[in-house]
């Protein structure tokens, strides 16, 4: 199985420490983009298995993301990695097609939940 991930997030620093965490899961992390945009061309050029992004991006937000995807022929995983706590915003990212939502800071078990529960990785191979 392709296990590619794409990160959008508009910190650097931030994207980064998610990156090492996937890392950490044996994924290949195909990029860290700062806006929405530049995520979906990179997904659209070679599709990953998962997608994080945040709600707020510049260029294309993060809801937007996550409807464009959603269109692919081989959809990702999304998942939404945010500080953003609104009903109303949880309520749109589902209906976007957000699969799990993390709030941040992300923490790792949390993670390696998610991809237990959805793509089958022991926890003995997820531990960091």
């Amino acid at each position: 199985m392709n296990k590619s991930v794409i990160i959008a997030e508009s910190s650097p620093l931030v994207g980064r420490s998610i990156a090492d965490a996937f890392e950490e899961h044996g994924y290949l992390v195909a990029g860290i983009f700062t806006d929405g945009l530049s995520a979906m061309r990179a997904a659209k050029a070679n599709p990953p298995t998962i997608v994080t992004l945040d709600l707020i991006l510049p260029r294309l937000s993060g809801l937007q993301l996550a409807g464009a995807l959603g269109k692919l022929a081989n959809p990702p995983l999304i998942i939404a990695i945010s500080a953003v706590t609104a009903r109303s915003r949880l309520a749109q990212a589902k209906v976007a097609g957000i699969r799990y939502y993390l709030l941040k800071p992300l923490v790792n078990d949390k993670l390696r939940e998610v991809l237990s529960r959805q793509l089958g990785v022991s926890s003995s191979a997820a531990t960091g």
